[in-house]
């Protein structure tokens, strides 16, 4: 169950098949675009290897390294062991990342949402902030 809860909460997972070269290639999510742009600067410099990476979301991740087109594609979502098997390929997780909830209402200060509240924000069970049991917190 833990193990479930942690793979369905990654920001983004790095899937790749079989790559060996002086240059690396891939596609996909935009959420972790920013980091592996950074990362690849950082190892070219120190290796003179380039990596290049273009966004485009998961699904074009998950079928740019299904088709064997690039070297690794990036993907919000985790793929089951059966997916990964049938396609041969490898998922790890590169970059992670939070959701959080932002406010700002007049007059509130230090609102302590529990996490029943939470869910039920997220899950749209509550969508106005004088709910009862916003209010009762």
């Amino acid at each position: 169950m833990l193990k479930k809860t942690l793979l369905s909460g990654l920001g983004a997972a790095v899937i790749c098949a079989s790559a060996s070269a002086a240059s690396l290639t891939g596609v996909g999510a935009t959420f972790p675009m920013p980091i592996y742009k950074e990362l690849s600067k950082i190892y070219y410099e120190q290796t003179k290897n380039e990596v290049s990476y273009s966004g485009g979301g998961s699904g074009k991740g998950i079928a740019s390294i299904s088709a064997k087109n690039g070297d690794f594609g990036g993907s919000d979502e985790p793929l089951t062991q059966e997916v990964l098997k049938e396609k041969n390929l490898v998922q790890f997780p590169a970059v992670i990342g939070a959701v959080v909830l932002g406010y700002n209402l007049n007059g509130i200060k230090d609102l302590r949402l529990d996490p029943s509240t939470l869910a039920m924000i997220y899950s749209g069970e509550i969508t106005k902030w004088d709910d009862m049991k916003i209010k009762a917190l």
